[in-house]
């Protein structure tokens, strides 16, 4: 027996166009480059063309062959063969298709995008009938586990009634956190970002009072319901929003206190982010970085700002010019002429609101602050 897969036709169809098109975009720059005497941006052209080519080769070549004795996949200039009786198991994380060999050193097959594949159902249905899913079998030891730890209760019963809860708690902060996303598109409010300052630690609670039932990452299969998203959307948002608004001149004072937000974090997360094994999976690391980092980051100066109280140093500046950028979030800016330290145009970005109130060639105020953490900032007034 011996079935073979590559990519179905339709998207084969679709990506050879697509690399094709690739192919003389790149060839096109290329000589529109040359005419113009700018040979240093082969730089981007050249490369561009060698893996459009290579891409197009990959596709074209591209086989995944299952027979009796063996697993080969074919590679635009690569073979990786896995004997049967060598493969240990697979894993299907989202759309990607991995088989793992028993032996460590020897090499993996790795399938991205494994549902782009002609009669990929029938590969996953062969794999399965003939080998161990991981995380199937991760799902069944985490259940086993859960059903013999007296502290998720003495019953079935209980047990199935506690992690209804938790899934129930995890679905509401998940999804009250997307209201979050809207922050970016709205003018300055203490109130908001006071709220989403607070917002992750209600979620390192819930944590907290559901340890080991609640965590803070999981596998698709995972009995666990998990908090992640709720938790990470507010520190992006932040981030965010420190980008677009608020204008620091002194970056270099930001890192000590945001050193500190992070270590106090991170004592949290640690403290409360175990699953019933005493394990975490490797994804919360990622996602726990990406929140410390975020917030300490967005936090520190949202608190800076927000918090200051000190009587502003108020000096004058003319408005060169203004424009408008429209992309996934509208930044109104204004090109300011010298002022203070200042000895060059700078462009300064201000809210919507008071954009709609300025003109070219008007005098506007530049109000320097101390800030709360006395890291110095500024923001712009009639």
């Amino acid at each position: 027996m011996e079935q073979e897969f590559s990519l179905a036709r339709g998207w084969k169809i679709f990506c050879y166009i697509a690399c094709v098109l690739f192919i003389a975009a790149a060839v096109g720059m290329s000589y529109g480059v040359l005419i113009e005497g700018k040979p240093v941006l082969l730089a981007y052209s050249i490369p561009f063309f060698i893996w459009s080519v290579y891409m197009l080769i990959r596709i074209w070549k591209y086989k995944l062959i299952i027979s009796d004795r063996q697993i080969t996949e074919i590679h635009a200039f690569t073979t990786i063969v896995i004997h049967r009786t060598d493969i240990e198991a697979f894993r299907i994380d989202g759309n990607i298709l991995t088989i793992f060999p028993r032996q460590k050193g020897q090499k993996k097959i790795r399938i991205n995008g494994y549902r782009y594949l002609g009669n990929y159902r029938g590969l996953i249905n062969w794999l399965s009938y003939q080998f161990n899913e991981l995380n199937h079998l991760a799902y069944v030891k985490e259940t086993q586990e859960i059903l013999a730890n007296p502290d998720f209760g003495f019953t079935t019963g209980e047990k199935a009634v506690k992690f209804k809860r938790a899934r129930l708690i995890t679905r509401v902060y998940n999804v009250i956190s997307f209201g979050f996303i809207a922050t970016p598109y709205i003018d300055g409010n203490i109130t908001v970002n006071s709220i989403m300052l607070i917002y992750p630690f209600v979620g390192i609670l819930i944590l907290f009072l559901n340890r080991g039932v609640i965590l803070l990452d999981t596998t698709a299969k995972s009995n666990h319901p998990n908090i992640g998203l709720g938790l990470v959307m507010p520190p992006l948002c932040m981030a965010i929003i420190v980008l677009l608004r608020y204008e620091v001149l002194d970056y270099a004072r930001v890192w000590m206190p945001a050193l500190v937000i992070g270590a106090v974090l991170f004592g949290l997360f640690s403290r409360v982010n175990k699953n019933t094994a005493g394990e975490t999976y490797k994804s919360q690391y990622i996602l726990i970085v990406i929140i410390i980092a975020c917030y300490a980051f967005g936090g520190t100066i949202i608190i800076n700002c927000d918090l200051d109280r000190s009587v502003p140093a108020i000096t004058t500046a003319k408005v060169e010019s203004q424009f408008k950028t429209t992309e996934k979030v509208t930044t109104y800016t204004l090109t300011l002429g010298p002022w203070g330290h200042r000895k060059q145009n700078e462009d300064v970005d201000i809210p919507g609101s008071l954009y709609k109130t300025i003109s070219p060639g008007d005098i506007v105020n530049v109000n320097v602050k101390k800030g709360f953490f006395n890291i110095p900032w500024f923001y712009i007034s009639r």
